[in-house]
Order: structure tokens, then sequence, then C-alpha cells
């Protein structure tokens, strides 16, 4: 009895952490935060929403950059302040890091 119940508890937390590197490998995909090297300071941001097609990337500077809004292929730029975000709407069949074809 002694046996089986340990070989249950090396199985049930052998499939925690394997659903725990999934979430981290499924949350990396859609979410991402940047920092600066020097001083480790949370920069920007990242975000692709799971099932849709829309990404946003948010970032904010030391600088002032004004206030200027920009359209390009299925992106909109936006400039305001400290801040710069970009908000694109992926084309159909994209995957990260890889190239429609």
């Amino acid at each position: 009895m002694r046996g089986f119940i340990i070989k249950t508890i090396g199985f049930v937390s052998t499939i925690a952490v394997d659903l725990r590197q999934a979430g981290r490998g499924f949350v990396r995909r859609h979410f991402d935060l940047f920092t600066a090297p020097d001083t480790g300071a949370l920069r920007g941001m990242f975000i692709k929403l799971p099932g849709l097609p829309f990404s946003a990337m948010l970032e904010w500077r030391e600088q002032n950059l004004g206030w200027e809004v920009e359209r390009e292929q299925g992106c909109l730029k936006v400039w305001a302040g400290r801040l710069e975000g970009s908000f694109c709407r992926e084309p159909t069949g994209f995957q990260m890091g890889q190239e429609v074809r």
C-alpha cells in the first residue's frame, strides 16, 4: 500500500510540474514585460490576446515624445507624452516568430 501511495504522489507531482511549464509557455507567448538592463525598471509590455488577431505593445520613455498618431499596414502607432503604443491586427495564419507565406 505504501508503494502505491508513493508512486501516486510522484505521478501527481510530475503532472503538476508539466502543467506549470505548459502554463508558463502559454503566458510567455501572449504576455511579456520589458525592463531596463541597467536598473531593472519596467519599461514596457506586450500583450497578444489568445484566439484573437490583435496585439498591443506599450512602452514608456524617459523623454517626452510629443503627440502623434500614425497608421501603417494593420497597425496604429500612438505617441502620447512618454508613452509609445503600437496596436496591430495580425494577418491570418500569423504565428509569433514566423512570417506569413
